[in-house]
């Protein structure tokens, strides 16, 4: 279920121009996970264990379980698998090797990460919002570290907060949570990046400062320069 969203809803973001001088100064980033700091969850490894005729079949399952799974905590990685093989007909003995080759296919962008890292000693606030199953993303967190680079309370799964991007409610939860630590913090300071417009879009109408990038088809060079230009100090 949803934490209590305690701050008030924005009906829609400022211009830079209508912040004042400490509202417009970034000091927190807040990171999309999948598609930004680690690459997509590679469902093709599914596709090629399924029959031609089955694969329509299989995407419609993939989407509507992860949409059922992603905003809830409650259903765990056997009901994804007893779903998907139901959709597309492949064996126990496929989904116990694939078990295994989803996790090894999330792969870690190298380049975000050490970009991370410098924000991180330049002494902004780090967090992530990502809509994800609980069991996938813990995994994912616990596998490349992110608990060293990331506020543990400012790390979101929308399956634990029970709230998933673009919804409104993800927002502001997530700076609930980034108030309940940096008090003084509002909403034009927090730059949200995803690679989904979407979601950015949502973001800049709760008050953040959105940035739309994705690693599989942009060079992190294009992220710091958008993040350049939202925090003038942050330089190589």
């Amino acid at each position: 279920m949803s934490d209590s969203i305690s701050s008030p809803p924005l009906k829609k973001s400022r211009s830079q121009g209508e912040l004042n001088a400490d509202e417009s100064k970034v000091i927190a980033v807040v990171f999309d996970c999948g598609g930004v700091l680690v690459g997509d969850m590679g469902w093709n490894l599914i596709e090629q264990r399924t029959k031609e005729e089955k694969i329509p079949d299989l995407k419609k399952s993939i989407r509507s379980t992860w949409d059922e799974m992603k905003v809830t905590n409650k259903l765990d990685e056997d009901y994804f698998w007893s779903r998907i093989s139901e959709a597309s007909g492949i064996t126990s003995q496929d989904v116990s090797e694939l078990r295994g080759e989803i996790r090894k296919n999330i792969k870690l962008n190298p380049h975000t990460l050490a970009l991370v890292d410098r924000l991180k000693k330049a002494g902004i606030i780090l967090g992530i919002l990502s809509n994800h199953t609980t069991f996938w993303f813990e995994y994912i967190a616990e596998r490349y570290n992110f608990y060293d680079y990331f506020e543990a309370p400012l790390v979101l799964a929308s399956s634990e907060i029970g709230q998933a991007k673009p919804n409104h409610e993800s927002y502001a939860i997530t700076y609930d949570k980034l108030v309940a630590k940096h008090p003084n913090i509002k909403p034009g300071q927090i730059a949200f990046i995803d690679d989904k417009k979407a979601n950015t879009d949502a973001a800049e109408k709760f008050g953040f400062r959105g940035i739309n990038w994705n690693g599989t088809n942009e060079g992190v060079e294009t992220l710091e320069d958008k993040l350049k230009q939202l925090i003038p100090s942050f330089s190589s």
